[in-house]
């Protein structure tokens, strides 16, 4: 997507919110900005990078599937950090809204989903980077000796659904992209980190999973014959974006 496409959809999902969109190359970089700067809450709304970190400043940054500790890690950014940063892991936007109201959080990683909730709620949870992956976010798991090859298939089945996270809309979208609708499937409602046990046990047919669930589920039970839908059409649904 052309970057002045992507920061008008960012826009045009969540009116009014301040959005920067960047690529995969340059969050990175981006985050340890981020990370050395002072508490957002002393942010005003069009000063993203505040001359200098005061002294003391600790900031509690929600990771999920601890990715961005990993990766700041990984490219040396963790070491350019001036200000005392904790890690809280979570899985799945809602814990983190929930996090947000109690004012436990300073910073987070979410999908495309709660920053909307969060702005339907009245809630000012300031955007300061949206990020469009090269790669697929999330894939479609299968359970154990269920074999389907287009999303056409997934008519009947019973699918994992977490309303309120990034992947309401990617279970929607793959209906709308198979022509099919709610009641053509059965919605099993779950929380995100429930997906992999119940795709494991069999409790579901379908799960969506990002990484490195998915390449977990599929390697520890192919001797049983765990699979996923095919990348090829996952490739058919639309990319979403995520925030910072």
């Amino acid at each position: 997507m052309p970057e002045q496409t992507a920061a008008n959809a960012a826009r045009g999902a969540i009116p009014n919110m301040p959005v920067r969109i960047t690529t995969r190359r340059h969050i990175l970089t981006l985050v340890g900005g981020l990370l050395v700067m002072a508490s957002p809450r002393a942010w005003a709304a069009d000063a993203l990078w505040p001359p200098e970190v005061p002294a003391g400043t600790a900031l509690i940054v929600a990771d999920q599937n601890e990715v961005l500790q990993t990766l700041l890690a990984a490219s040396g950014e963790q070491k350019k950090l001036g200000a005392k940063v904790t890690y809280a892991n979570f899985l799945g936007g809602p814990a983190i809204l929930e996090a947000f109201r109690a004012g436990a959080l300073d910073l987070a990683t979410v999908g495309n989903t709660p920053p909307i909730q969060a702005q339907a709620a009245g809630e000012r949870i300031l955007i300061v980077a949206a990020l469009q992956s090269s790669g697929l976010d999330n894939g479609l798991a299968l359970r154990p000796g269920l074999k389907l090859s287009r999303l056409e298939d997934l008519r009947g089945k019973r699918i994992g659904y977490a309303e309120g996270t990034a992947r309401q809309p990617f279970v929607l979208n793959a209906l709308k992209a198979a022509g099919l609708t709610r009641k053509d499937v059965t919605f099993i409602p779950l929380r995100s980190a429930d997906f992999p046990d119940a795709i494991r046990s069999g409790e579901i047919d379908v799960a969506p999973l990002n990484e490195p669930h998915l390449s977990r589920y599929l390697a520890d039970y192919a001797d049983r014959g765990a699979s996923a839908l095919p990348a090829s059409e996952i490739a058919r649904l639309p990319h979403a974006l995520s925030y910072l």
